[in-house]
C-alpha cells in the first residue's frame, strides 16, 4: 500500500495558498501570486525533491484544471524535471 505525502505552500501566516498567479486562487486572499517571483534554485530543488518517487499526483478540481493547462506544454528549461514528472 502507498502512502499519502502532503506538500503545502503556505505564507508564514499560515496562509495556505498555490505557488501559481494572482489568479489561481483569488477568494479569502489578496495577495495571490505571492510566492512565484521569489522561487528560486533552492526552492526548486526542495519541490523536486518533494515529488520523487511518487507514482501518482492527487490535485484538487482548481488545481487540476490549472495544472493541465500548463503543465503538458513545458519542455526544457529550468522547469523541466518538474514538468516531466507531471507529464507521465
Amino acid at each position: 500500500m502507498g502512502s499519502i505525502h502532503i506538500e503545502l505552500f503556505a505564507t508564514l501566516g499560515l496562509v495556505g495558498q498555490a505557488p501559481g498567479g494572482p489568479d489561481a486562487d483569488p477568494v479569502g486572499f489578496p495577495f495571490g501570486g505571492w510566492q512565484a517571483p521569489l522561487l528560486d534554485k533552492v526552492a526548486g530543488a526542495q519541490a523536486s525533491a518533494a515529488y520523487e518517487g511518487t507514482d501518482a499526483l492527487l490535485l484538487g478540481r482548481r488545481a487540476y484544471d490549472i495544472s493541465a493547462a500548463y503543465w503538458p506544454h513545458q519542455h526544457g528549461g529550468e522547469d523541466n524535471e518538474i514538468a516531466t514528472h507531471v507529464r507521465r
